[in-house]
């Protein structure tokens, strides 16, 4: 069974206006540290909406010796 590492980033944590070229440099940044997309979306929170970006990647499973 995989084990699965998240990471949520905030729309507002690209830096003021995002333009689809901040988003796509973004995500190939994320995808050379092995983060894969899950989605964007918006998520109403405690300090109002907010677009988020999920990723995921496998989580590498030491052996205990």
């Amino acid at each position: 069974m995989a084990a699965w590492q998240y990471l949520v980033l905030k729309g507002v944590s690209l830096g003021g206006r995002v333009t689809t070229d901040v988003i796509q440099m973004e995500l190939d940044e994320r995808g050379k540290d092995g983060w894969e997309l899950v989605t964007i979306q918006n998520f109403e929170l405690d300090e109002g909406q907010q677009t988020l970006i999920i990723f995921k990647r496998p989580v590498v499973m030491t052996k205990k010796v």
